[in-house]
């Protein structure tokens, strides 16, 4: 047909007429509808070359082929363009032409589109593909040329124009979908770049051809633009982030929006006039998700910047798409049966669900690029665009607004986002109160559409959102300005909760009022919210509105009212209020968790008419009848007859708490319903918190009934988790082995063991379990269980994660805490383990380290506290019972504590994100306070024990804990009975009744135990007796009130196998202090055994023990037996002058001891075997851990006993070595302990500074000596280029470890105690020992020399003579003289400065005084030495090895002597008696010219011996006076053989052990021992000890010296001392000028010879601590022992320490410390390694002191020459002089010889130079 038009002759006009474009059209439709793209491409291209000139040519001789070459160069632009050179007419008909063809050419290629949905294009095809989408493009662009049809165009014109349109909206779908394809292929590229600028240019068209048209068009363009934007994003480009946004603004502007000011949402929206609402509306949510979509896209790709540019415009978007939506009825099309209805209908739910979510994004988009203020805008946002449906309002109104907030994932989100916005606007932008609270958004709340009270769910809806905001800002009160945050939030809650509708909810924000009070350190009385009073009224209340649902919350609420109430009534410290709240809680507590059938009768009636109210006055408790439960008729205005909980000004209590609860049904927990879930474990939460604060008051059976309750509830509780259960079994388990009812306390522990195995818990309960499991396991004395239990615990606490960054500030300060509890526990439990296993030291180390740890958590604690502290301030006048006032108590005078036992003077103020930890804590520091006081009380350290007790109770006080107040007092007040301090002690118990005024614990009989014993102590038999029958009574009382309480519950008395259980006896309440009450009745009846006597002594041995009472138990029947005996002894005629006589060991005759064989003699002898048994037995178990004066008791009480029954003819070998070792260890108990505990401390492991590491039980003690590999210079006055000596010496570390193996291995037996000691020291040194009998009345002395037979003498200090005018002298009057002297000549000293150079007076009046006081001290001592030692001071001679022939003459003249002189009753009796050689040798010492009274001493000691081996000597016939004048005889006799014969061992050298009772007594100055080699050592083990160091010491000099040195192979016998290693202070304080001009001149000169020192400055601690420790001599002249330079543990802690010199007042001074041992500056030397250490024992001046040891230095040689030569190989012909002995000499040098002469005395063993 083509072909025939071209024939024709009119073929121009014709082709171009309307008949043949007709027929193309026709041909194009038909073409286009059978997808024939041949065909298509003719018919395009003929339509095209009739629009030019040539058309012609495609026709005639070989067309085909033109027609096809034309085909193939053509573009679709080719002849487009009209030409209009012929006019207006022939424009618009050629506008048509182009149109047309415009329209064909697009046909084609939406044709060829259309095809490619499983385009599979080759490189070759995809150009071409390429090519034809470019020509679609510019042909598009072609169609902008062409107006749109008006009133005046044709037909023909609209027509075609239409058509070109529709080609349009077909290309642009056509392109939609090839992008679609296109981007899912592999070799696509081109043609996806070429489609998508086919379809902008599409889109661009479309923006001019569609305009104002209908709807479908602008679905279309919108569609194209999204599909455009989606293609041209590229998140890493950000010029294609910018086209994308101009295309979705292009999209917006068709709707007539601008992306650019759309940010505003109160804009007027001008919807275009072809769009319906609906659809406009619906247009705004496609372009709002396609905005999200882009956002979303660029904030995976991490570019927040620019997703917000989308973001923000899609939320707004979308929200007036919901406001249009709403407005049109879109949203409520979802019950459409139309499938796109519903699917639409879909569309919007969805956005309307998700809005929420999407400013969410936005408002985190923000934050990551820290844009916190639009951040929290859009947040705010999030939470306003929520869609709260009816489900919702309905869970807040039935769980409670706090729990809806985890029915849902959703809520659970929104509840995040609420957290989010709260804690920014409180704590990062600081805004105010008011713009705090989402109040604000009330009115722009997304509110279901179909509620039918939409006001209403508002209010409902923003008062679980305010309280949520509430309950995130609790963690963070602590911050500035959170607190005023929370109390507008308080006040908004309670604005919309009305109590008309809402009582429930209000007074549960009351409430949290209250918690809010307590917890900002407000005053609780009454809040500006209400107070206790309003909630009582609130839940009372006669209806419960639209909080019914929440009806069965009220008896929780009550109960949580009174716990509340019960705080703040403690912070406002009164007990008694608190108290009564706590009890009222437990009995509205019992009933809830009463079983149905066991409510009363009452609770069935109606309730009367009117109130049984039972008033209470301030400091009184609620008295509640028990079992009685009246109804409260609420009236019609519940203000009027409130219930009032005021406890300040007196309260009234409703006798029923439960009236609403009694209305709506009687409530029991069978099922808690889950609204009370949350209120219940808040409940339990503040039962855990009130327990505490309940504990602190001393209430221990109402801490025990709330703790039964508590465990109650969380195990009736459904839904409860398990951790709480085996929480509350835990506390109850441990507070009823703290009370002894260890049965109860198995029950509790196996159940809850059971629980933990049978379902997983929480790890932190978990350990938290175990630990308090195994310290009671180590309670009862189950060490192998418990360690087992132990390790458990740690394998969890290893297993723990460390805590997370991420978290907030406060939970991670919590989680910290948690930790340094958890880790103080498990220390506290491993000193529980080792004081079980009799491991003092390890205890105390594990107490230390428990102290720290809570320090530790104290400190992580407060720092929450560093910004409260700048916050203002409360009002209130109450004091902050967690803000401890700064305590500055240190021990007593002597130094001050190590740097660890410091205590944390601040606490924080408690939190509730805090979970209570902040009691915990406190409880715990106090605690382990009270057990470090109680620790070191029995270790025998007084000073530690004071101040750890002073601490406690100014903790205590600062708390507001009567009860451990009132524990701290006791126990200082017994510390000041122990020390003597009589009226102190008085003071002392009653200031600790007052503290205990109310307390109704053990705490109150312990109080009276302590009166008792200071009775006791004043000798007011009838009074002790008393205080102890009314403590007993008060325990019985107590065990009756813990019965009743006891049989409230379910009973389990069944035990698990293996477990916790008592070991004997009943569950007796507090038997350890029963036990000790016990024997103080016992012991006060022990005159008088009765029937109450063996009743008490029956029931105490029936009582359940542990080792230490057992041990005390074994010495109380040994004291009762010992005590027996000395009555049968005073009933013996024989034997009633033992007690009084002089006993010696050995006996001083051998012979028939006929008197042992009475049957008298034989009771009395099996009675002291018995005695010895219980002793020894008692010894045994205390000697490592028992108190101070019951080892000592024992001890001497052993002693004693021996010296019995040696005198009773049971005598063996070995009793005087036992009876010595005895004596040996009276001499230094404490300080024996303490060693152990200095001695890790020398050499602290690197290891052991991480306390957070829990104690390992089987950990490796011995000392690691660390090596220094680089030098460290310990401070500026230390030489670069001198090494510590110490450090890497594996000599003195092998020494220490080797004494700390000698005394933690050590025991008290028999085996041990009857091993001579002695052997292994020098043979010319003596050991004395020194000990004064418990009642004062006997001198215990014995002498100790190596390869000899010890000697002991037992010397009555009571009147030996029968004369009433002999001499006497008292130990009590000895000892009042002595420090009478002393008082008098300290005060003498001191006034010494007040004297004028030139008052001739004055001076003489006060030399005349001094002179009085020497003289008067020389007295005392030469009346000691005559009254005390008599005759038998001999045991103090140096060693002679007297011949045994001479011992033989004398041994003969003697036994001639009382033989002549003897008369006995029994003429007939035979006695062969003969004196052994010991005795023999020591009183052959005794002086010819002593005094007739020492002879007598003698004669009346061999006429006892005499006596006692069955002689009856008539003692009044004898002629007493002529024997003394023949003994005098005798000795000058054998002196004269003596003389001729014996020389004194050369350089002999005493040691003396001293008891603490004679330790103040200057024994070297008495006349016996005056100007002799006498130096004191604490006992023979430290004398021992002191060998072995000063071996180490020679073995290190040997290794430089050379071996044929004659001191190389020497035996050693003296510390080894290089004269030129010496350090000297030298009037440090500036006020001694006397003694620095005499002294200045020659310490200069000895720095010649390497001496160092400081001259008239104070010299740092670190100086002194160096000179110790690097020096061998140290040299002081100042005021003290240097004390206030150097604090006593630097010294303790030293790892060597120099021979020293402390010559100021009272350096050597032991302090008397009552029935402690005595302490003082010379035991820190000894526990340093000092050898040598002299010192004052007394104050002294300072020019006599300067002669004496101006004499000393000048004996021992200390000259520059001298020490030149001692340094050169020809120093031995120098004779060496011992400083003991140089000491000695120089007494005499001073003007006053005793009063300053006998001051200076030795410590240690001697050093010679």
């Amino acid at each position: 047909m083509v072909t025939c038009a071209e024939r024709r002759e009119d073929r121009e006009a014709f082709l171009r007429g309307k008949s043949f474009l007709a027929f193309c059209e026709f041909w194009l439709a038909y073409a286009k509808a059978a997808g024939d793209m041949p065909s298509l491409d003719k018919v395009v291209c003929i339509m095209k070359r009739m629009q030019s000139s040539s058309a012609a040519l495609l026709l005639g001789d070989g067309g085909e082929n033109k027609l096809s070459e034309a085909m193939a160069t053509m573009k679709l632009t080719d002849g487009l363009r009209p030409s209009h050179a012929d006019g207006p007419g022939s424009s618009r008909s050629a506008d048509i032409s182009a149109m047309r063809t415009l329209y064909a050419s697009l046909t084609q290629m939406a044709v060829l589109l259309g095809g490619l949905e499983s385009y599979e294009g080759t490189s070759g095809s995809e150009d071409e593909l390429g090519a034809r989408l470019s020509d679609a493009s510019s042909a598009l662009k072609q169609c902008r040329t062409f107006g749109e049809p008006n009133s005046s165009s044709d037909d023909d014109y609209a027509r075609v124009h239409g058509k070109m349109r529709r080609a349009v909206e077909r290309l642009q779908r056509a392109t939609v979908k090839i992008i679609d394809v296109a981007r899912q292929k592999k070799h696509v590229q081109t043609v996806l770049t070429e489609a998508a600028h086919t379809l902008e240019a599409a889109v661009s068209v479309s923006l001019i051809l569609a305009q104002g048209t209908n709807s479908d068009d602008f679905t279309s363009l919108l569609d194209a633009l999204f599909v455009l934007s989606r293609v041209t994003l590229l998140p890493s480009d950000p010029t294609s982030v910018d086209a994308t946004y101009s295309l979705l603004s292009r999209a917006a502007t068709v709707l007539n929006l601008d992306l650019s000011t759309v940010n505003h949402r109160q804009q007027r929206l001008d919807r275009p006039a072809v769009l319906e609402e609906a659809t406009f509306a619906n247009f705004l949510r496609c372009i709002s998700g396609a905005l999200h979509t882009i956002g979303g896209t660029l904030y995976q790709a991490g570019k927040y910047g620019s997703a917000i540019r989308f973001l923000r415009p899609g939320c707004v978007i979308g929200g007036l798409a919901l406001q249009v939506g709403k407005a049109a009825g879109s949203l409520a099309a979802e019950s459409s049966s139309d499938s796109d209805v519903g699917t639409q209908a879909e569309a919007w739910k969805q956005l309307d669900s998700q809005l929420n979510r999407r400013w969410e994004l936005l408002g985190v988009c923000y934050s990551k690029i820290g844009d916190r203020k639009l951040a929290y805008g859009a947040f705010i946002d999030s939470v306003a665009s929520y869609p709260f449906e009816q489900s919702v309002v309905q869970a807040i109104r039935t769980v409670g607004p706090r729990q809806a907030f985890e029915t849902s994932p959703a809520l659970k989100q929104l509840g995040t986002i609420v957290d989010r916005i709260t804690y920014m606007a409180a704590c990062e932008l600081m805004q105010s109160p008011q713009d705090s609270s989402l109040k604000r958004v009330c009115n722009t709340l997304n509110v279901d559409v179909h509620s039918k009270t939409p006001e209403e769910d508002c209010r409902c809806i923003i008062g679980a959102l305010l309280e949520r905001q509430v309950d995130c800002l609790e963690g963070a009160l602590w911050k500035d300005g959170v607190a005023m945050a929370v109390e507008a939030l308080l006040a908004d809650i309670l604005s919309i909760y009305d109590a008309g509708s809402r009582p429930v909810r209000r007074a549960t924000v009351v409430l949290r009022a209250l918690e809010f009070a307590y917890y900002a350190g407000k005053d609780g009385e009454s809040t500006d919210f209400g107070d206790a009073e309003d909630v009582e009224i609130l839940l009372t209340s006669k209806t419960l509105g639209l909080d019914i649902s929440l009806a069965n919350t009220v008896p929780h609420l009550q109960v949580a009212a009174h716990l509340w109430t019960a705080l703040h009534a403690h912070r406002r410290q009164h007990p008694d209020d608190a108290i009564g709240h706590v009890q009222e809680a437990c009995r509205l507590l019992k009933l809830l968790l009463s079983p149905p059938a066991e409510a009363s009768p009452a609770a069935k009636k109606p309730p009367p008419r009117s109130a049984t109210l039972v008033r209470m006055g301030k400091g009184k408790a609620p008295a509640v009848r028990a079992g009685t439960i009246a109804r409260q008729q609420v009236p019609k205005t519940p203000r009027k007859a409130a219930v009032k909980l005021r406890l300040s000004k007196g309260i009234l209590v409703s006798s029923e708490l439960t009236s609403t609860a009694t209305k709506m049904g009687t409530f029991r927990i069978r099922a808690v319903p889950e609204n009370t879930q949350g209120i219940w474990r808040k409940c339990a939460r503040f039962g855990h918190l009130d327990k505490t604060v309940v504990s602190l008051l001393g209430q221990s059976s109402l801490k025990v009934q709330l703790l039964r309750l508590v465990r109650q509830l969380c195990d009736r509780a459904p839904g409860y988790p398990r951790d709480e259960f085996i929480q509350s079994c835990t506390d109850l388990a441990h507070e009823y082995v703290k009370l002894g009812k260890i049965k109860k306390a198995a029950g509790l522990y196996n159940r809850a063991l059971a629980s933990m195995r049978s379902s997983p818990i929480s790890d932190e309960v978990q350990i938290m379990f175990l630990l308090r499991y195994t310290e009671s396991l180590a309670v009862v004395g189950d060490i192998d269980q418990s360690e087992v239990i132990y390790t458990e615990a740690l394998g969890v606490s290893n297993a723990m994660s460390i805590e997370d960054k991420a978290l907030p500030t406060s939970e991670r300060i919590r989680l910290r805490a948690g930790r340094l509890r958890r880790a103080a526990l498990a220390a506290r439990a491993f000193a529980e383990i080792q004081s079980s296993k009799d491991e003092p030291t390890a205890s105390v180390s594990g107490l230390l380290q428990s102290l720290r740890l809570w320090n530790r958590a104290i400190s992580t604690l407060s720092r929450l506290e560093a910004a409260a502290a700048s916050s203002t301030k409360s009002g209130s006048d109450f004091p902050n019972p967690f803000q401890a006032s700064s305590n500055s108590s240190s021990p007593s005078k002597g130094g001050t504590p190590a740097p660890e036992l410091a205590v944390a003077t601040v606490l924080m103020q408690p939190r509730a994100s805090m979970s209570g930890i902040e009691w915990q804590i406190a409880e715990g520091l106090l605690t382990t306070l009270l057990c470090l006081g109680q620790a070191y009380f029995c270790r025998g350290s007084v000073r530690e024990a004071e101040y750890f007790t002073q601490q406690a109770e100014a903790l205590g006080i600062s708390f507001n804990a009567p009860a451990l107040v009132g524990r701290a007092l006791a126990m200082k007040a017994e510390i000041n009975l122990y020390l003597g301090q009589l009226d102190v002690g008085h003071d002392s118990l009653t200031a600790a009744a007052n503290a205990l005024q109310k307390v109704t614990g053990p705490e109150t009989a312990d109080l009276r135990r302590l009166h008792g014993e200071h009775s006791q102590l004043n000798q007011e038999e009838a009074d002790a007796r008393s205080h102890f029958s009314e403590a007993v009574n008060l325990l019985e009382e107590l065990d009756k009130i813990m019965a009743v309480v006891d049989a409230v519950g379910p009973r389990r008395s069944s035990l698990l196998p293996g477990t916790l259980s008592s070991k004997g006896g009943s569950d007796a309440l507090v038997p350890t202090l029963l036990s000790s009450l016990l024997r103080h009745q016992i012991w006060l009846l022990r005159s008088e055994p009765n029937e109450e006597y063996h009743a008490l002594l029956e029931r105490l041995l029936a009582l359940p023990s542990s080792a230490i009472s057992k041990a005390e138990e074994h010495a109380l029947l040994g004291r009762l037996a010992l005590h027996s005996v000395y009555g049968r002894f005073r009933e013996d005629m024989f034997l009633n002058s033992l007690t009084e006589s002089v006993i010696s060991l050995p006996m001083g005759m051998s012979g028939d001891m006929s008197a042992a064989k009475s049957t008298s003699s034989q009771d009395i002898l099996r009675t002291l075997g018995e005695a010895e048994k219980l002793f020894r037995a008692s010894l045994a178990s205390l000697g490592h851990s028992g108190s101070v004066s019951q080892v000592r008791r024992s001890a001497v009480s052993l002693a004693s006993i021996r010296a019995f029954q040696f005198s009773l003819g049971r005598q063996s070998p070995e009793s005087a070595v036992f009876i010595s070792n005895l004596l040996d260890i009276m001499g230094a108990i404490t300080l024996r302990r303490e060693l152990l505990d200095v001695i890790p401390n020398k050499f602290p492991a690197i290891q052991d500074l991480d306390d957070l590491r829990w104690p390992a039980l089987s950990q490796d003690t011995s000392i690691q000596v660390p090596v220094r590999k680089c030098k460290v210079l310990a401070s500026p006055f230390d030489s670069d280029e001198e090494e510590d000596p110490v450090a890497g010496d594996d000599g003195i570390a092998a020494y220490w470890e080797s004494l700390r193996k000698k005394y933690h291995d050590q025991t008290f037996d028999f085996a041990t105690l009857t091993r001579s000691k002695a052997d292994c020291l020098p043979e010319r040194w003596t050991v004395i020992n020194v000990c004064v009998t418990e009642d004062k009345g006997s001198l215990m002395i014995s002498r100790q020399r190596p390869r000899k037979a010890p000697l002991v003498f037992c010397l009555p200090l009571r009147d030996r003579q029968e004369s009433d005018d002999d001499e006497h002298l008292t130990f009590e009057d000895a000892l009042a003289e002595l420090k009478e002297i002393v008082r008098l000549s300290d005060e003498g000293t001191k006034k010494a400065v007040d004297v004028k150079k030139h008052d001739q007076e004055a001076r003489a009046a006060w030399w005349a005084d001094r002179m009085a006081l020497d003289k008067r001290l020389q007295e005392l001592l030469d009346s000691i030495e005559f009254c005390w030692l008599g005759a038998f001071k001999t045991i103090f001679s140096p060693p002679v090895e007297v011949p045994p022939t001479l011992l033989a003459d004398l041994r003969s003249r003697l036994d001639k002597i009382f033989k002549r002189s003897l008369v006995t009753q029994d003429k007939k009796q035979k006695t062969r008696m003969r004196l052994e050689d010991t005795l023999l040798e020591c009183l052959s010492t005794l002086s010819p010219k002593c005094r007739d009274e020492e002879l007598e001493d003698l004669v009346y000691f061999i006429l006892d011996l005499y006596q006692f081996h069955g002689v009856q000597v008539a003692t009044a016939e004898v002629d007493v006076d002529q024997v003394v004048v023949e003994l005098r005889t005798a000795l000058e006799e054998h002196a004269a053989k003596v003389k001729s014969h014996v020389h004194s061992a050369a350089d002999d050298h005493m040691f003396l052990v001293l008891d603490k009772n004679v330790q103040g007594i200057p024994w070297e100055s008495m006349p016996m021992l005056r100007g002799r080699s006498v130096s004191r050592i604490p006992s023979m083990d430290f004398l021992i000890d002191r060998l072995e160091l000063a071996k180490v010491a020679k073995e290190k000099l040997s290794e430089s010296s050379s071996p044929t040195s004659p001191d190389h192979d020497a035996p050693v016998d003296r510390a080894a001392i290089d004269p030129s290693s010496a350090y000297y202070v030298l009037n440090p304080s500036g006020d001694l000028s006397g003694t620095e001009r005499r002294f200045a001149v020659w310490a200069k000169s000895m720095e010649a010879v390497g001496w160092d020192g400081v001259v008239g400055r104070v010299p740092s601690e670190q100086e002194l601590s160096d000179a110790l420790s690097r020096k061998d001599l140290f040299i002081y002249f100042g005021h003290g022992g240097a004390e206030q330079y150097i604090r006593s543990h630097k010294i303790r802690h030293l790892p060597r320490c120099a021979a020293t010199m402390l010559w100021g007042c009272s350096s050597g001074l032991l302090r008397d410390m009552g029935d402690f041992d005595r302490i003082g500056t010379p035991y820190n030397y000894m526990l340093a390694g000092c050898p040598t250490l002299v010192a004052n024992l007394w104050d002294v001046t300072d020019r006599d002191i300067d002669k004496f040891s101006q004499s000393v230095f000048d004996k021992l040689h200390l000259t520059p020459e001298a020490v030149r030569r001692h340094a050169q190989p020809s120093r031995n012909s120098i004779e060496k002089t011992s400083i003991v002995a140089a000491v000695a000499e120089s007494r005499d040098v001073c003007k006053l010889k005793y009063l300053t002469g006998a001051a200076p005395v030795i410590y240690g063993i001697p050093f010679y130079l």
